[in-house]
């Protein structure tokens, strides 16, 4: 089933830059995300090598959200990553900042285990962490985050448009990882690798 959004919800994102929601998933999808994220400590586009976590962030249920999130004809899954407990950011920075494919439109957090919310150490930027496990938190890519280490690690699934392009992002955590699908620094992604998701 697909969950069906508010207005409020809807007017409350383009607004703020992010919103949190509970129970997206069934206990069987998560429960499946979970199995496929448990083997892997940390890692870039785990979903290439897990076919039901492919068939789980190209499916029709995040499709709807984002559809009505984005306000987008057509999506790229750009990227996931799943960062270890002690990754950080040294000081607030945007999804453009730490990841190599620039021309994100929409990404969304989910953490794998309970976590306290650490305090914030600047005025500035969003925290990351969903409020509780199968929380997703899906976020504007233009939003600044403030990520200071946290006791559960995070997984990050973004979405981009059609035109996204790889680049050189030293700052990326997995900044070759497309080389070994034959992109160059400045090509645009091909959807032979970064499906397109159609979502009118």
């Amino acid at each position: 089933m697909t969950p069906t959004l508010t207005a409020q919800q809807i007017g409350f994102f383009a607004k703020n830059g992010f919103l949190e929601l509970e129970e997206v998933f069934t206990s069987a999808e998560w429960n499946t995300l979970i199995s496929a994220l448990s083997a892997h400590p940390s890692g870039r586009d785990l979903w290439r090598n897990i076919p039901s976590l492919q068939s789980l962030l190209l499916s029709r249920k995040l499709s709807g959200l984002l559809s009505s999130l984005s306000d987008e004809p057509s999506l790229r899954l750009a990227c996931d990553h799943l960062f270890p407990a002690d990754f950080s950011l040294a000081r607030p920075a945007q999804l453009k900042d730490f990841l190599c494919i620039q021309g994100l439109s929409i990404a969304f957090f989910l953490s794998l285990a309970p976590l306290s919310k650490p305090e914030k150490t600047a005025p500035l930027g969003l925290l990351p962490f969903p409020a509780k496990p199968g929380n997703l938190l899906f976020l504007k890519p233009q939003l600044l985050l403030q990520w200071p280490p946290a006791a559960a690690p995070l997984y990050l699934v973004t979405y981009a448009l059609p035109s996204a392009v790889y680049i050189h992002n030293p700052n990326d955590p997995a900044a070759l990882f497309l080389k070994q699908f034959g992109y160059g620094y400045g090509d645009r992604l091909r959807t032979n690798t970064h499906p397109l998701l159609n979502l009118f």
